[in-house]
């Protein structure tokens, strides 16, 4: 008898869920699922964003880095030269110019350091001689 009374009780408490709770609950897991899927495209996104800002970073580190070599290579070339007298001699290379700054002996030193940086910093590059004659 009391296993009669339990499977009324169980029966009767089941029917008591409405149509309507139940879709509400079919709503409340498609609701969840549209939420997982939402997440799932964010992140997927968000990893192909974080992908490419690496990429660029990276190639931003590479140009910065070849910029600082032809720098150093052209200041290393001009300070080594025994023809060319500069002081306050400034190398700054930005993009593919490089631009000499400082105060040359004379105009000899000023053309033979701008011939000397041109074939230092190589093909692709030009020369920005700002040097004064002083």
């Amino acid at each position: 008898m009391k296993s009669l009374y339990a499977f009324l009780l169980f029966a009767i408490t089941l029917a008591g869920c409405s149509p309507e709770s139940k879709s509400d609950y079919s709503q409340a897991g498609d609701s969840l699922k549209h939420a997982a899927d939402k997440t799932e495209d964010a992140l997927s996104r968000d990893a192909k964003n974080a992908t490419a800002n690496m990429s660029k970073g990276a190639e931003d580190l590479k140009v910065k880095s070849e910029q600082a070599l032809v720098t150093g290579k052209v200041k290393a070339a001009l300070m080594r030269a025994s023809d060319i007298s500069i002081t306050n001699l400034d190398v700054d290379t930005v993009g593919t110019t490089v631009t000499l700054n400082g105060v040359a002996k004379d105009a000899e030193s000023k053309g033979k350091a701008e011939t000397l940086a041109k074939e230092t910093a190589g093909p692709g590059y030009s020369i920005a001689n700002k040097l004064t004659v002083g």
